[in-house]
């Protein structure tokens, strides 16, 4: 099997990301306990890939919980959960959750890990491909689709006017996802 996409080797981190497509989960909380728990020591989050900008989404995210932790300004407890509520821009776990967060209906799946070497990360996406209950298929984090550009629009706010500023110097794939991880970025600039 392929590795997942290497989003980030910095501030002693590694991070890749894994996409899963044909995802079928009844119970989501106990589904990923069971993973994390499986994937330890690596850190492990999950995030619906519909909702995912493509690897610039994450790993900006990934680089804003790190730096929001090394300075002591994080908003949550663990590196899982700031990842979150800097993809997704919010300030509240809950509302985080619910904006890029699995649910039942959920069929497309970008499992990020974050770990302190390759090893380890190599370990964990190994494990992961037998744990997740799909088919591989990193294609599925991409912003490649008009539907999930509209969805992804809709989802973070971005306005026609906002990507016309920015389309000049991007196409509108590219300028949508720098628009929603600035969104997450100005996350640290809240109080």
């Amino acid at each position: 099997m392929a590795p997942g996409i290497a989003i980030l080797n910095e501030h002693g981190t590694e991070a890749t990301v894994l996409g899963f497509t044909d995802v079928r989960v009844n119970d989501v909380t106990s589904f990923m306990e069971r993973v994390r728990c499986s994937l330890m020591p690596a850190t492990v989050q999950f995030l619906d890939a519909e909702r995912i900008a493509g690897p610039v989404h994450l790993t900006f995210a990934v680089l804003n919980a790190l730096q929001a932790f090394n300075q002591r300004r994080n908003l949550s407890k663990s590196l899982e959960v700031e990842v979150l509520l800097y993809a997704s821009g919010q300030r509240q776990i809950g509302k985080a959750i619910e904006m890029l967060g699995l649910r039942r209906d959920t069929t497309t799946v970008a499992l990020l890990l974050l770990g302190s070497n390759a090893v380890a990360i190599n370990e964990a996406e190994a494990q992961a491909v037998e744990l997740v209950p799909g088919k591989r298929d990193d294609r599925v984090i991409a912003l490649d689709r008009e539907a999930k550009r509209l969805g992804l629009q809709a989802l973070f706010g971005v306005t026609e006017l906002e990507l016309a500023a920015v389309a000049p110097r991007l196409d509108r794939q590219q300028a949508l996802a720098w628009l929603i991880v600035e969104r997450g970025a100005l996350l640290a600039t809240q109080s």
